[in-house]
């Protein structure tokens, strides 16, 4: 009986001293598998909040009034083509008292349609 009751302490403490090696590497295995989720989940949100960024600021900027000198400065033209384009119809504008004005989705929409006549 003595005899039995000492085998099974040897036999448990080979086991203890085993679990006790792999214990480390069990935690280590653990500890880069939550890191890993953690860092996945970080990068997703900041490429989420970056998009949301996006979005907004181009929500902000689509309503922008801009000068003549900002609406020739995106067209690539002087402020007397934009004059031509007033007097022609072909351009939107907007005034503030003097100050002629031209939002920035009207000066994109030009530019689209342009861009889809020279195709």
């Amino acid at each position: 009986m003595k005899e039995n009751l000492a085998i099974q302490n040897r036999i448990t403490n080979n086991l203890l001293e085993q679990n006790i090696e792999l214990l480390p590497k069990f935690i280590n295995g653990i500890f880069n598998s939550v890191v890993e989720r953690i860092s996945d989940e970080v990068v997703q949100k900041m490429m989420n909040s970056q998009i949301e960024q996006e979005k907004s600021e181009t929500h902000e900027n689509w309503d922008q009034n801009l000068t003549q000198k900002e609406a020739a400065k995106l067209l690539k033209c002087s402020t007397t083509k934009l004059w031509r384009l007033r007097k022609d119809r072909k351009l939107k504008f907007y005034m503030n008292g003097r100050i002629i004005l031209y939002k920035k989705r009207d000066l994109d929409e030009y530019i689209n349609l342009i861009n889809n006549e020279l195709l």
